[in-house]
């Protein structure tokens, strides 16, 4: 008998099996989503990684005459929980290459164990000749660390230990869809500082918390970041924030909850991309701004206003519009209209034809004359600014 069990599309645990045959003489051949895993009798039950299920196919095989080699997966030193191993079945003989099991990028390999606990290779993959049954152990490199791990509603979430005794956050192992990550500020008695390039790759979770100890973020910290995610809240004020690490991340609705602090620093760390100084940030009402606007920059001078917000929750609309006034600053440079700064004190200049469209226009307000407004120079600058450096297109023309 076999027995499925999900739960919004989403396979936890999703094999059952009995049978009055020896247990150890039959199994199932589960092949979802096009991935084949065999699964031997005895095993009560598997988790997936979270993925949504699209197709499933179990056949029972007899094993009897061939040879079921076990994948397990180490970490601090102890055997991981039993939803990382994997079984593999071979004919007797067969020459075979073992990966890493299904949750865990093989980029964090160490070794390989032999079922007696012997280092059999270095490699990120081993081979084999399927000759008997048998258990092999991947093991994660020196100065790794696993948190969680026990189900898919209790992420593992793997670490590796940087020179200062800290740890920083490497991959994300088992996280079910739309479930809230929070990353730990410490692990084993070791704070967690950092978040490593592509960190959240796939990741499913409806939300993420990461803790005021975090300070360091890998440029790619953010990339290929699931439609799931609808909330990342960042604790503390940080100093290290880029606009670009959110490119394509998330959506216009998504709530991204910083600190002003830290809001202030992306956008100085924005302007230091293009010239020398930094540029005041002034939260306002949104009676100072005007209705419906999110932020301007205000002509000639040295800051940008941003409309204040009770509870500091911000969107890729907010940021796309924050980017685009940044980019008013940097034409105001290069125009000669900010005092104490010219065109030679940029990082990298615009080109003689947009210098001269930028200084051949009059300010117009988008009330007066919208369509004037729309196809000012500055304007689509800015806006193609904006949506190359996030990925993202916030507005659209208006049809009056």
């Amino acid at each position: 008998s076999f027995y499925i069990e999900k739960n919004d599309d989403i396979m936890l645990k999703s094999w059952y099996y009995s049978s009055t045959e020896p247990s150890g003489a039959w199994g199932g051949n589960i092949v979802w989503n096009d991935r084949t895993q065999f699964l031997p009798a005895a095993t009560n039950s598997f988790v997936m990684d979270g993925t949504v299920l699209e197709s499933i196919t179990i056949n029972l095989i007899d094993v009897s005459q061939k040879s079921v080699i076990t994948i397990q997966e180490e970490h601090n030193g102890e055997i991981a929980h039993e939803s990382f191993t994997e079984y593999r079945i071979f004919e007797n003989g067969e020459k075979a290459t073992l990966s890493v099991g299904l949750y865990t990028s093989p980029a964090y390999l160490y070794a390989w164990k032999n079922s007696d606990g012997e280092i059999i290779s270095y490699n990120e993959t081993l081979d084999i000749v399927a000759n008997e049954d048998a258990t092999y152990v991947a093991v994660y490199r020196n100065g790794d660390y696993l948190y969680g791990g026990n189900d898919a509603n209790n992420p593992a979430l793997v670490f590796s230990e940087n020179t200062d005794g800290t740890l920083t956050l490497e991959t994300t192992a088992i996280v079910a869809a739309n479930s809230d990550l929070v990353i730990p500020s410490t692990v084993e008695g070791k704070t967690v500082t950092g978040i490593s390039n592509y960190a959240f790759s796939d990741l499913m979770a409806k939300s993420i918390t990461i803790p005021q100890s975090v300070v360091n973020f890998g440029e790619y910290a953010f990339a290929n970041i699931k439609s799931y995610l609808q909330t990342l809240t960042i604790e503390g004020d940080k100093q290290n924030l880029e606009f670009s690490m959110f490119n394509c991340a998330f959506r216009k609705a998504y709530a991204i909850n910083i600190t002003n602090n830290t809001l202030k620093s992306m956008v100085n760390n924005l302007v230091k991309t293009f010239v020398n100084t930094t540029i005041d940030v002034e939260f306002v009402s949104e009676e100072h701004l005007g209705e419906n606007t999110l932020g301007h920059y205000e002509s000639g001078s040295k800051k940008i206003c941003i409309l204040e917000k009770a509870t500091p929750s911000y969107t890729m609309a907010d940021f796309w519009v924050i980017a685009h006034e940044v980019r008013h600053f940097y034409q105001n440079i290069a125009m000669g209209n900010v005092t104490g700064l010219t065109v030679d004190s940029l990082l990298y200049k615009p080109t003689d034809n947009q210098l001269g469209a930028w200084k051949n226009l009059e300010y117009t307000n988008s009330n007066t004359d919208y369509d004037k407004y729309w196809y000012n120079a500055t304007e689509i600058d800015a806006r193609e600014f904006a949506t190359e450096l996030l990925g993202y297109q916030y507005v659209t023309k208006l049809e009056k």
